[in-house]
Formats: structure tokens, C-alpha cells, sequence
């Protein structure tokens, strides 16, 4: 089950938006797993703030889970309060 988990991107990978428009996401993107279809076949994500769904095959072999929340800081916090 991948919903919960965050990944970091190894390679560019496609995902699609609600309108159904193609966004490429860079190596480096970190996606949360929102949930995943029936089948497991695809994933609801979050990339920088927007929805967009994803092959869950792409996901595992093109991400890398981040299992240490720290390792990946929310991009919502900020890195050092002011």
C-alpha cells in the first residue's frame, strides 16, 4: 500500500493532472502518495501543492521512498524560522 509515503524522483517521470494534461516531473521531485486505484495500478499524488495521478509502477521504479521525514523538509515549512 503506498498510501501515506513520500518518494524523491531518480528520473524525470510523467504524471497527468485532473484536466488530463501530461507534466513532467524532474529528478529531485518529492511526491506524497495521497492513495492508490482498486487495481494498485495507479497513485494519487501531491507534487509541489498540485494533484496530479501516476503510474504506481513508475513510482517504485523511478522513486525512491524517503523514510526519514527530515531528510526531505515539507516544502510548506520553512527551512529556518525567521
Amino acid at each position: 500500500m503506498l498510501a501515506g509515503r513520500r518518494f524523491i524522483l531518480k528520473i524525470p517521470t510523467i504524471a497527468v493532472d485532473s484536466h488530463r494534461v501530461a507534466i513532467m516531473m524532474p529528478a529531485g521531485a518529492v511526491l506524497d502518495v495521497l492513495s492508490e486505484s482498486v487495481d494498485r495500478k495507479m497513485a494519487q499524488v501531491v507534487w509541489d501543492g498540485r494533484p496530479l495521478a501516476m503510474f504506481a509502477i513508475d513510482l517504485a521504479e523511478r522513486g525512491r521512498e524517503v523514510a526519514d521525514p527530515l531528510e526531505v523538509q515539507d516544502i510548506h515549512s520553512p527551512s529556518d524560522p525567521e
